[in-house]
């Protein structure tokens, strides 16, 4: 998993603010890996997030910056990005993981 881009304002389940990890991630060359489990972590503190971008692929070479959003999407096995507090936009090749979220947002 790699995150491409985050904005909002609180801290991580580690008191890591996200001032700080505005300026890791968005300012890194080509965003930043994480675990599946240290991604949780962040994400289970006190994050108001407004925008957010990650990518999941087992192919680490797909994960970085990409000039078309279309491209990346169709290039990475996941995308997920939250769109200005509003939506969350969810692309992927694996139709099983497409099919859970259609099924739990019942």
């Amino acid at each position: 998993w790699k995150v491409l881009w985050i904005s909002g304002f609180g801290k991580t389940k580690d008191d890591i603010t996200i001032m700080t990890l505005e300026d890791q991630i968005n300012k890194s060359e080509e965003g930043i890996l994480y675990s599946w489990k240290s991604l949780f972590d962040f994400t289970t503190g006190t994050l108001q997030l407004h925008e957010f971008l990650l990518l999941g692929d087992i192919n680490l070479e797909k994960l970085h910056r990409y000039e078309d959003d279309e491209i990346m999407k169709k290039s990475c096995e996941f995308c997920i990005e939250l769109v200005d507090s509003s939506y969350w936009e969810i692309s992927s090749s694996n139709s099983f993981f497409l099919e859970n979220i259609k099924d739990n947002l019942k």
